[in-house]
């Protein structure tokens, strides 16, 4: 029996060192946070960050000029501009219906593309009054611009036009002229 108990630990030994041979060797790396956590402190923080206030005003136009502005200014008037771009012409009482221009001075109007690019949806936004009316005349115009039947979507409460397919530089145009 002692026998036994010698050969099954000399065959444990043997299956352990076998095993062993193919053991990848471990190797440990310190994990390091970022640079920051492992660099040596430099010196005292209030070294770097002794702060001097200035309320001078021939300092302070220096750094208003950095600041972003509030508001989108008003752009200046000419005769044409190099993008295509046209100013509002026309007035609230012109149409039954307006189409308000957003903060930047554009046409709130938008190309939504889904299903991998197999889906173009035009949107039309920022409609104010009578929307009926603007869906029955902007239905007309791009269907005779384009020969082609489309397909509205009038949501009242939202004041947006979804019209099925890409029509924004028709649409673009249309509401140009009327001077939206």
């Amino acid at each position: 029996m002692a026998g036994r108990r010698i050969v099954t630990c000399i065959q444990t030994v043997r299956i352990e060192n076998f095993l062993n041979k193919f053991q990848r060797p471990q190797i440990f790396t310190p994990s390091r946070n970022s640079s920051y956590r492992s660099s040596k402190p430099v010196g005292s923080p209030d070294l770097y960050t002794n702060v001097e206030i200035s309320t001078s005003p021939e300092e302070w136009k220096y750094v208003e000029r950095l600041l972003p502005s509030k508001f989108v200014p008003e752009p200046s008037t000419k005769s044409e501009y190099p993008s295509g771009w046209r100013p509002p012409t026309a007035s609230l009482s012109s149409y039954p219906y307006f189409v308000e221009r957003n903060r930047n001075h554009m046409l709130p109007l938008y190309l939504k593309i889904q299903g991998r690019g197999e889906i173009k949806t035009t949107k039309l936004k920022r409609i104010q009054g009578d929307i009926w009316a603007l869906q029955d005349d902007l239905k007309c115009y791009v269907e005779k611009r384009s020969g082609k039947y489309i397909s509205l979507q009038v949501q009242e409460v939202a004041g947006h036009i979804n019209i099925k397919g890409d029509y924004v530089r028709i649409v673009e145009e249309w509401l140009q002229d009327k001077g939206f």
